[in-house]
């Protein structure tokens, strides 16, 4: 089995050192490199070969939303994980809209981050219960009835799908949870992404918070 190779960007010293050796006490992971200056990683973004960014927001010169922003568009095969001193559901909200694969804030446990990188690597995405989603949908701006169409109208299947992608559910545990075929689930999930014009995962989950559908 191969490893999961990790890069982390964190202008912290001492929070780089830390992360490396929690990351590193799990065999089934790699640190392939570090870095605290931003600018410098994205001129080694190109060439990196890594399956997950470890990713502060505070950042110096450039914040961590532009990075992956960057990331996203340049590196769309490289899984974002955030891990943040901001506990914001506003910024939450904005990195899972730009594909971050998860958002975890720097009071998490060793095992929720990874659980995190493993549900990431597996599925795309991981949403933490610790991050409620009333308050996300109470912090987030107001949808108006006229950004609202038919297009949104998701079925009571598709509704029931899309709170177990939230969960960081893959496929096959929710036809698992259905007594559905994964074809049948993959197909939902397919169909609320195209509703909610969105382009993965966690996009989808960031659309479907702000729209208030779950």
């Amino acid at each position: 089995m191969k490893k999961v190779k990790i890069f982390i960007l964190e202008d912290h010293h001492i929070v780089r050192q830390g992360l490396r050796s929690l990351v590193s006490a799990n065999s089934d992971f790699e640190i392939v490199g570090e870095e605290g200056s931003p600018s410098v990683f994205l001129g080694l973004l190109p060439k990196i070969d890594c399956h997950v960014l470890i990713l502060d927001l505070s950042l110096p010169e450039i914040s961590g939303l532009e990075v992956l922003e960057k990331v996203r568009k340049e590196r769309p095969d490289i899984h974002v994980i955030i891990l943040t001193m901001h506990d914001n559901p506003e910024y939450m909200i904005r990195a899972l809209k730009l594909g971050a694969g998860a958002f975890l804030t720097k009071d998490t446990v060793a095992d929720i981050l990874i659980h995190a990188i493993n549900q990431v690597m597996a599925t795309g995405v991981y949403y933490p219960e610790q991050i409620d989603l009333k308050t996300a949908k109470a912090s987030t701006p107001p949808v108006q009835i006229s950004d609202v169409t038919d297009s949104y109208s998701l079925t009571p299947k598709e509704k029931d799908v899309l709170k177990m992608m939230i969960k960081g559910m893959s496929s096959k545990k929710i036809a698992g949870e259905f007594g559905l075929s994964s074809r049948t689930i993959e197909a939902h999930r397919l169909n609320i992404m195209k509703k909610l014009g969105a382009s993965n995962v966690a996009e989808t989950i960031a659309i479907a918070v702000k729209l208030k559908l779950v």
